[in-house]
């Protein structure tokens, strides 16, 4: 039966999908895999290494040349890492702390975990919350492979947007490096509470995040705006104006990445708020520039 059923998928996904379609997203779910079970420096500088000798493995004329705006930002990214030890004179910390207690009257991250969590012992929704917490960075890859297959002036909409946003995030971080608030706990400027994420990580794949983050030199003061928050937002609106009503669902991506961020202490609210009002400029950036497009080729 199971052979029988293997035979039937394989057939549609022969008649459906040309074979280099399928090697493709074959080749992205194993590098996803992989990320998930080996989260290092190493693993990750090698899948890009991979990608692009899978180019030349299997060419796709058109491949490279859509992908590689989006492709480059990791390794965009990998080059301010050690950055923050340059920036530590400048870092912005207080003043944020003042910001989040002035709107809010305490800090939410404190609150949350006040009302949520007691004692060390971890509950099914601390680790459930630590899975929206990683997809931020898969969503945004796997929202344009998908429009990249199905609506291709999609995927350079929606590239075009994410790489705006996404260059917009680093030039704050490096304009206005900000601590995070389990930083700022470790530093004494804020209550002690506990880093759920670390725990998190630590139960469900295996990962000592602290280590990761110190072996990969990670700029650990890069927290206004959230990309965290601004990434599966922006995914949310440029999906719900390209394909309408039934893309609604995925408002539940940038919901849960936000809680998770604020009750985990990886962000205060005002970052989180930074990063929409961030990725609502990006969208409405792009679709001011398309729609003048369209009318200048009308």
């Amino acid at each position: 039966m199971t052979v029988i059923t293997a035979r039937v998928a394989i057939g549609w996904l022969a008649r459906h999908y040309h074979y280099r379609s399928l090697f493709f997203l074959a080749y992205w779910l194993t590098l996803a895999v992989l990320w998930l079970v080996y989260s290092d420096a190493y693993t990750i500088s090698l899948t890009w290494m991979m990608f692009f000798g899978f180019l030349i493995i299997i060419p796709l004329k058109s491949t490279l040349k859509d992908w590689w705006p989006i492709i480059i930002i990791p390794a965009a990214y990998a080059a301010m890492r050690g950055y923050s030890e340059l920036l530590e004179a400048t870092v912005n910390g207080a003043n944020i702390i003042e910001w989040e207690k002035g709107i809010f009257g305490t800090l939410p991250t404190l609150q949350l975990q006040a009302w949520w969590h007691s004692g060390n012992q971890l509950l099914w929704f601390d680790y459930f919350l630590a899975l929206f917490y990683y997809i931020f960075y898969p969503l945004p890859y796997a929202a344009a492979l998908y429009l990249w297959f199905k609506k291709r002036s999609g995927f350079h909409f929606f590239s075009d947007g994410f790489v705006l946003l996404t260059a917009a995030g680093y030039i704050t971080y490096a304009l206005f490096p900000a601590l995070p608030p389990w930083l700022a706990s470790q530093r004494g400027m804020i209550p002690e509470f506990q880093r759920l994420l670390v725990d998190a990580s630590q139960g469900l794949f295996g990962i000592e995040l602290e280590s990761v983050y110190g072996s990969v030199k990670a700029n650990v003061i890069a927290a206004m705006p959230s990309l965290h928050f601004a990434w599966p937002w922006y995914t949310f609106l440029t999906l719900f104006y390209l394909l309408g009503k039934k893309a609604l669902w995925l408002l539940i991506f940038p919901a849960g990445v936000g809680l998770t961020i604020i009750y985990f202490g990886e962000h205060y609210v005002v970052d989180l708020i930074a990063g929409l009002v961030y990725g609502s400029l990006s969208f409405s950036i792009i679709y001011l520039i398309w729609k003048l497009r369209k009318k200048s080729a009308a």
